[in-house]
This record gives structure tokens, sequence and C-alpha cells, in this order.
């Protein structure tokens, strides 16, 4: 649910081309949304919504793009916490099952996204979210999003 991209992959769920660009920018969006508590269901909201909503709550202006970079921060701050407590590329798969057992029936029945896919397409992910092959922060990245950069010197040595 924290990228929900069902409705974007509807076309083909098993084609990796350009899957780490749809997740992503879902889970940025999805992230800023819900850091304001707002809703799944209301549909219209959008970047442009959010910044209004913060210009008058603030009383300054806020941009779209400003609303999606907080959307990424917040994301990557998450996903720093995650590698302070341990967290790495290992931790990013799916259930065995999931990459082993294709379904029996439907549109997907006999087939499967297999770890080698899977590690492909993480590692495209990794590397557009500006992260190393182990699924840490690249300093350039805590530079970028404006964090401390004593950050990184901790998760440096992970």
């Amino acid at each position: 649910m924290r990228g929900f991209t069902l409705n974007a992959e509807a076309q083909d769920p098993f084609s990796i081309d350009g899957k780490e660009d749809i997740a992503i920018t879902k889970q940025n969006f999805n992230s800023i949304k819900w850091s304001l508590i707002l809703c799944d269901f209301w549909g219209s909201v959008n970047a442009s919504l959010i910044a209004q909503l913060l210009s008058g709550a603030m009383g300054k202006e806020f941009t779209d793009e400003q609303v999606i970079v907080a959307g990424e921060r917040i994301w990557n701050i998450g996903r720093m916490f995650n590698v302070r407590e341990g967290f790495r590329r290992k931790d990013d798969y799916l259930p065995s099952r999931f990459l082993n057992e294709p379904l029996l029936s439907g549109p997907s029945a006999n087939r499967i996204i297999s770890r080698e896919r899977w590690d492909q397409m993480l590692s495209h992910y990794y590397a557009k979210r500006g992260w190393n092959e182990n699924g840490i922060p690249r300093r350039e990245t805590i530079l970028r999003l404006q964090f401390d950069p004593p950050l990184f010197a901790r998760l440096e040595h992970l």
C-alpha cells in the first residue's frame, strides 16, 4: 500500500520497464499525502492541491516541486531509520513463495517474477532512488535532499 502501483501496472504487471519510476512517484506522493493525514479516497488530491493547502495553512507559498521533494525526503528518512536498525537489500524481497510458486488461474496463471528479475528491478529502483546496491542512501542523495551530512557519516560504515 505504501506505493500502491496496482492501477499503473494494469497493462502488464510482469513487465519490468519503468516500474521503479511508478513505485518512486507513488511512494513519494503517498508519503507527503499521509503525513498531512489526507484520505486515500479523496481522488482529486494531487501535488498542486497539497501545495495550495500547505500555502494556506502555513502562510507561505509552496510549489508542486517542493511537495514532491518533501515526500521524497519523508521516504528517505524512513529508509535511513530502517538502515540504522539493520535493514538491507536482503529485506526488500517478497516471501519466496511469491518468487517461486505461480498462481494457478487467472490472467497471471503459471507466471512468476523470478529472483533474478526481482534483483534487476531492485537494482534499478535503488539506482533511481540514489541508494547503493545494498539499499543505503548515497551521500549525494542525502546532500541533495538537504539532510544533515553527519547522517551519511553514520550510515557510511554500515
